[in-house]
C-alpha cells in the first residue's frame, strides 16, 4: 500500500504496533493472572479438602479409639471377669458415647464358653433405652460369616471401618469399626465391633461450603452415597456410577479409580469443576465441587480491568504519537520544499537554516552540504561538457573503422573453419569405413579360430571312435569265438541226457519184470491157501510198486524228451546268434574303424586351412590398425586446425563485440555530452 503523505504512512505503520504489543502485553497479563488464580484456587480447593478429611477423620477416630479400647481391655479380663462386669462395660461406652449406636464382643466358637459354638452379645440403643440381646448368636445369622468378622480375622492388627449401610431398625445410615479380640498372647479369640451413625459426618459434608456455590458429596469405597446429596439416594445406597446424568457417572469412575485429582462435569447445562480425594482411613472418596462460572468471575473482572487499562493506554498513545509525528512532517516538509528547488536546478537560493539535533537536522544539515557540493560539480561540468563532446566524437570515428576491419578478418577465419570443418567430416567417415573392415576381419579371425577349434575337436573325437571301434571289434571277434567253444561244450553236455533216457529204459524193463514176478508170487501164494496169504500181500506190494516205478519211468522219459527238445531249439538259436556276430556285428564294427579315421584325415586338412585363414585374417587386421591410426593422426589434425580455427573465430567475435561496444558507448558518450550540455544549461548559478 502507498501513501502521498508520510504522517499517514507513519500513524498507519506505528500505530498498530503499538496497539496490537498493549493487547498482547494485556492478554499475557491476564492469562499469568487466570494462572495465578487458577493455582490459588487449586490450592485452595486443596486445602479445603484436607481440613474436611480432618474433619472426617476425627469422627472416625472417636470410634476407632474406642473399638481398640474395647477390645485391649475385654481381650484381657473376658475370660477371669463375671459377665455383668462385661455387659456393664460395653453398656457404658454405648450410653456415654452419642455417635455410638451399638457395640458387640463375638467370640471364637466355643472361646468364651466350652458350652456354647456362637457367644456374641451386642449392646444397643432402642427407643431411648440400651438393650443387650443375644439375638445374632445363633447358625442363622452366623457372625462367622458376616463381612467384619471375616476381614478382623483375616488382619487382625488393624482397626477396621465397613462401608455405610442403611439399618431399617433404627432408621439411620451406619457404619462399623471392628478390630480383633486378642488375649494376653496374642491369641485370636473372635472380634469387637462399634456402630457408629454417620449423622455427624453427614452434617460435616453438607455444611461443607466453598466460594459462592460450592459444596462438597462423600462416597464410600465403592461409590455409595454417604452425604451431600439427597437422603433418598443415601437410604436406597444409589451409587454414583449409575447416575442417569452420564457426566456425573463418568466422574464416578474417575474418582473411585485414583487417589486424589481434578475434573469436570455437567449437570443440568451447568459445568462444574471438581477437586477429589481418598480418605486413607476408611477407603471413602469426599467431593468438593464448585461451578466454573463462579471459578471464572474473578478471572473475568481482571480482564475487563486489563482491557480498560489497554484501551487508556491506546488513546494515550495515539495522542502522543500523532505530536510526535505532526512534528516531525512539518520538518520533513520544509526539508522537502528545499529539496524540491534544487530539483529544478536553482542553485540561487540559500541553504536551510535548522536548530534540531535529531535525525531531521542531520538531514538538514547534510542537504546543505549536498546543496553546496551540487552547485561546485555543476559549474565544473559545465566547463568541460565541451570538450567531452569533441573526444567523443572522435572515438567514435576510430572505433567504426576498427569494426570494419574486424569483419574482413571475421570472414576469412569463417571459411578457413569450414574447410577445415569438411576435410575432417571426410576423414571421419573414412574413418568409420576402416573401423567396419577391422571389425569384420576381427569376426573372420574369431571364426577362424572356432573353426580350428572345432576341428581340433573333431579330430580328437575321431580318434577316439576309432579306438572304441576297433575295442569293439575285437571284443565282438573274441566273443563270437568263446561263444562258439562254449555251444559246442553245452552240445556235448546234452547228451548226457540221452543217457538218462536209457537209463530210464532199463529201469522200465526192470520194472516190468519185478510186476511179472509179483504176479507169479500171487498165483503161488494162492495155490498155497492159509499159508499163502501173507506171501500173496508181499506180493501185490511189490506189483504195486512195480506199478509205480513204471509210471515214474514214463514221466521220467517225457521230461527228457522236453529236454532234448529246448536243448535243440537253443542250439538252433545260438548258432543264429553267432552267425549275427560273426557276419554283421564284427564287420560293421571294423567300417567304423575306417570311418573314423577317415573323419581324423578331413579334421587334419580343416585345421590346416584355418590355420592359414587365421594367419591371413591376422595380417589384415594388423594392417587395418595401421591404416586406422594414421586415419586417426590425420582426424586429431583436422580437429585441432577446426579448434584453433574456431578459438581465432571466438577471440575475432569477442573482439569485433569489443569494437562494436566502444563504437555505441563512443556513440552513447557523444549523446550524454550533448545532453549534459543542455542539463548544465538548465542550472541557475
Amino acid at each position: 500500500m502507498r501513501f502521498k503523505k508520510i504522517r499517514v504512512r507513519m500513524l498507519v505503520t506505528i500505530l498498530p504496533v503499538i496497539i496490537i504489543s498493549l493487547l498482547a502485553i494485556s492478554a499475557v497479563a491476564t492469562r499469568l493472572a487466570s494462572s495465578s488464580l487458577d493455582k490459588e484456587v487449586d490450592e485452595t480447593m486443596e486445602a479445603s479438602l484436607r481440613a474436611k478429611e480432618a474433619d472426617v477423620n476425627t469422627e472416625i477416630d472417636k470410634a476407632t479409639v474406642i473399638c481398640t479400647g474395647l477390645s485391649l481391655v475385654e481381650g484381657y479380663v473376658y475370660n477371669t471377669s463375671p459377665w455383668k462386669d462385661v455387659e456393664q462395660h460395653l453398656e457404658n461406652v454405648v450410653d456415654t458415647n452419642d455417635l455410638i449406636r451399638g457395640s458387640g464382643l463375638w467370640f471364637e466358637p466355643y472361646a468364651y464358653d466350652a458350652n456354647q459354638e456362637y457367644f456374641g452379645p451386642y449392646v444397643q440403643k432402642k427407643d431411648g433405652k440400651l438393650e443387650t440381646t443375644m439375638a445374632y448368636s445363633n447358625a442363622e445369622y452366623n457372625y462367622f460369616e458376616q463381612e467384619y468378622y471375616t476381614r478382623a480375622k483375616a488382619d487382625p492388627s488393624k482397626v477396621i471401618v465397613t462401608n455405610p449401610y442403611y439399618d431399617e431398625t433404627s432408621g439411620t445410615i451406619m457404619t462399623t469399626c471392628v478390630t480383633a479380640l486378642k488375649t494376653e498372647d496374642d491369641k485370636y479369640v473372635g472380634c469387637v465391633t462399634v456402630d457408629i451413625d454417620i449423622s455427624s459426618i453427614k452434617e460435616i459434608v453438607k455444611n461443607i461450603k466453598i466460594g459462592n456455590s460450592g459444596t462438597a458429596v462423600l462416597v464410600d469405597s465403592v461409590g455409595n452415597y454417604i452425604g451431600g446429596v439427597d437422603d433418598e439416594k443415601i437410604t436406597k445406597g444409589q451409587n454414583i456410577k449409575d447416575e442417569s446424568n452420564k457426566s456425573m457417572a463418568k466422574l464416578g469412575k474417575e474418582v473411585l479409580s485414583q487417589e486424589k485429582g481434578i475434573s469436570y462435569y455437567e449437570e443440568n447445562g451447568v459445568k462444574y469443576k471438581v477437586y477429589y480425594k481418598t480418605i486413607q482411613a476408611t477407603g471413602w472418596h469426599l467431593i468438593l465441587r464448585e461451578k466454573v462460572s463462579d471459578l471464572n468471575a474473578t478471572r473475568q473482572n481482571i480482564v475487563r480491568i486489563s482491557g480498560l487499562i489497554s484501551v487508556i493506554a491506546i488513546i494515550i498513545s495515539v495522542i502522543v504519537v500523532l505530536l510526535q509525528v505532526n512534528a516531525i512532517s512539518k520538518g520533513i516538509k520544509k526539508v522537502g520544499a528545499f529539496a524540491h528547488e534544487i530539483a529544478k536546478g536553482d542553485y540561487t537560493i540559500n541553504p536551510l537554516t535548522t536548530t534540531r539535533q535529531d535525525e531531521i537536522g542531520n538531514l538538514t544539515n547534510a542537504l546543505n552540504d549536498m546543496y553546496k557540493d551540487s552547485r561546485d560539480i555543476v559549474t565544473h561540468i559545465s566547463k568541460r561538457a565541451d570538450n567531452i563532446s569533441d573526444s567523443s566524437q572522435n572515438l567514435k570515428n576510430a572505433a567504426d573503422q576498427l569494426e570494419s576491419d574486424f569483419g574482413e578478418i571475421r570472414e576469412y577465419m569463417g571459411r578457413i573453419n569450414e574447410a577445415t570443418l569438411t576435410s575432417s567430416s571426410a576423414t571421419e567417415e573414412v574413418n568409420a569405413n576402416v573401423q567396419e573392415v577391422s571389425s569384420s576381419v576381427n569376426i573372420l579371425a574369431t571364426e577362424t579360430d572356432a573353426s580350428m577349434s572345432m576341428s581340433n575337436e573333431i579330430k580328437q573325437r575321431a580318434a577316439e571312435i576309432g579306438e572304441t571301434s576297433q575295442k569293439s571289434y575285437d571284443s565282438a571277434i573274441e566273443l563270437s569265438t568263446n561263444f562258439e567253444k562254449k555251444l559246442y561244450a553245452s552240445i556235448e553236455n546234452s547228451k548226457v541226457v540221452e543217457s538218462i533216457g536209457e537209463l530210464a529204459n532199463v529201469i522200465a524193463s526192470i520194472a516190468e519184470e519185478i510186476n511179472l514176478l509179483s504176479l507169479n508170487a500171487s498165483i503161488e501164494a494162492a495155490r498155497a491157501g492159509e499159508q499163502g496169504k501173507g506171501f500173496a500181500v508181499v506180493a501185490a506190494e511189490i506189483g504195486n510198486l512195480a506199478n509205480e516205478t513204471s509210471d515214474a519211468v514214463g514221466k521220467i522219459q517225457g521230461t527228457i524228451t522236453q529236454v532234448q527238445d529246448a536243448f535243440k531249439n537253443l542250439t538252433e538259436d545260438a548258432g543264429n546268434m553267432l552267425k549275427f556276430v560273426q557276419d554283421t556285428v564284427t564287420p560293421d564294427y571294423n567300417k567304423f574303424v575306417g570311418v573314423a579315421e577317415q573323419y581324423g584325415d578331413d579334421a587334419q586338412q580343416i585345421a590346416a586351412s584355418s590355420a592359414k585363414i587365421s594367419e591371413m585374417a591376422s595380417n589384415i587386421s594388423d594392417i587395418m590398425q595401421e591404416v586406422n591410426e594414421a586415419i586417426q593422426n590425420i582426424v586429431q589434425s583436422a580437429q585441432e586446425t577446426a579448434d584453433i580455427s574456431g578459438n581465432v573465430m571466438n577471440v575475432m567475435e569477442t573482439v569485433s563485440d569489443s569494437v562494436v561496444d566502444v563504437n555505441e558507448m563512443s556513440g552513447k558518450q557523444e549523446h550524454i555530452a550533448n545532453e549534459l550540455d543542455g542539463i548544465v544549461k538548465h542550472f541557475k548559478i
